[in-house]
């Protein structure tokens, strides 16, 4: 339905040229170039990979990754993330709950609250971030 000059309905079909819809032909090369060209997009359902029944064994143990992982973070990351971790402390520690022990409903109540005071989306990720970092050196 499309809204005249007048706003009152008006009920028109609009054409729809096929070639608008040609996907093996000149669509189909351009989207090959954008392909060979290692672009992004989207991707039919045919030109999906399958998935591995299992996935592939990590090269490096799990602690060599985590270690790595916490070398590559930035100091004022670390930093940062020492901070949210003291502020996500206090929260628990206002309910009698040690935050090494916290789980994953503290975590959610705790984020709920911070929605509520009206941090942005990115500080309630890099909280989050600082939260599993955390409890990644603690081994959970």
């Amino acid at each position: 339905m499309i809204l005249d000059d007048h706003d009152e309905p008006v009920d028109e079909e609009v054409p729809v040229d096929d070639e608008d819809l040609d996907v093996d032909g000149e669509m189909g090369e351009w989207l090959g170039g954008l392909r060979a060209a290692g672009l992004p997009i989207r991707a039919d359902a045919t030109d999906r990979p399958t998935p591995p029944a299992q996935p592939p064994a990590l090269a490096l143990p799990v602690d060599a990754v985590a270690g790595l992982v916490a070398e590559s973070l930035a100091p004022a990351t670390i930093a940062a993330y020492e901070r949210d971790w003291q502020r996500f402390g206090g929260y628990c520690h206002a309910y009698g709950i040690d935050p090494i022990d916290a789980d994953a409903m503290i975590v959610a109540s705790w984020i709920a609250e911070l929605v509520v005071r009206g941090l942005t989306v990115a500080t309630l990720h890099r909280r989050l971030a600082a939260i599993t970092y955390a409890f990644g050196l603690l081994g959970r």
